[in-house]
């Protein structure tokens, strides 16, 4: 384990899968390549001193949030480093996983085991980070799923089959980690008291399956690999498949996202306490609009300081 800190120059350690490097502010410190679930590694940043005096926020009451970047295939979680160091600037802890990237199964089915090896490993302090995330039975730090593309897609399908047992059942039967995770045996019945309780969803471009056969031509070539995904876009229609006992939802996207006017019908669609849209988001300071789409080569939070401000408030209120 490489342990980096924010008063350190020194860049992140694991070079090999290093994309774009980004250095820790001072008040933050990084703890990189964390080893959880099946080979993979995680980055954590928590909130540091920056002097004697700086009184750190109890770490029992932080909120803390899985970042999970964009695209399978080039995307790395180098892309999200910024956003989860202004999580942990602002008194947040933040994880960004690595998510599987292997040929040999369905990239999505992969990724949302993944993501559901993480939360098992946060449940079992696997990391001694000192963090005890709420569960169903007992108060903790809690846990907000962040997404970005294919992370946003993952991240929602997470949070969902917490909701609808069809759901749950179904992937359970393709993805030996979310079968683990809900301890589904010969039964499709789930104890949830010891499971992550999912406190927030923060869903950016990827919060609606697409309608157009373009669409469902490139995201069944980029998510598909042979996963019947048909279903899952039926699945990640959130307008139909809303529930009245899920967490609170920000959905933002980029003027220029192909599904934008979609996302929009969705929010509309949902109770105003439950959902909350950041849309067109723009700079104060230069009137800055984000004329693009959310993507692993273009992360929304290196463009707009007013949008990162945003996501992290939200997520901090919750």
């Amino acid at each position: 384990m490489a342990v980096i800190s924010g008063r350190s120059k020194t860049k992140y350690s694991d070079r090999s899968q290093q994309a774009e490097p980004y250095e820790a502010p001072i008040n933050v410190r990084q703890i990189g390549n964390l080893s959880y679930g099946n080979g993979l590694s995680t980055d954590y940043y928590e909130p540091m001193a920056s002097t004697k005096q700086e009184v750190l926020p109890d770490k029992s009451a932080m909120h803390v949030a899985v970042v999970l970047h964009d695209d399978p295939y080039e995307g790395t979680r180098y892309d999200v480093a910024p956003l989860a160091m202004e999580m942990a600037r602002r008194g947040m802890a933040a994880f960004t996983p690595s998510l599987s990237k292997s040929d040999a199964e369905p990239f999505f089915l992969r990724q949302l085991g993944d993501l559901f090896d993480l939360l098992a490993d946060l449940v079992a302090d696997k990391f001694g980070l000192g963090l005890r995330p709420q569960t169903y039975a007992a108060d903790g730090n809690k846990i907000v799923l962040v997404g970005c593309g294919t992370g946003a897609m993952l991240a929602t399908v997470a949070m969902r089959l917490y909701h609808n047992a069809r759901m749950r059942e179904y992937f359970a039967a393709q993805c030996p980690a979310v079968r683990r995770f809900f301890a589904m045996g010969a039964t499709p019945t789930v104890v949830f008291d010891d499971l992550v309780r999912i406190g927030g969803l923060v869903s950016m471009s990827g919060n609606v399956h697409p309608t157009s056969s373009s669409a469902v031509y490139d995201y069944d070539r980029w998510l598909g690999k042979g996963f019947v995904s048909t279903k899952l876009f039926d699945y990640l229609d959130l307008s139909r498949w809303y529930a009245p006992s899920y967490p609170p939802v920000l959905l933002v996207t980029a003027g220029a996202d192909v599904n934008r006017q979609e996302a929009l019908s969705v929010a509309r669609a949902w109770p105003s306490a439950a959902c909350r849209w950041l849309d067109l988001p723009r700079e104060d300071n230069d009137n800055h609009l984000l004329d693009t789409l959310f993507w692993a080569r273009h992360p929304l939070w290196t463009k707009s300081k007013e949008v990162n401000s945003q996501i992290v408030t939200y997520c901090r209120n919750l």
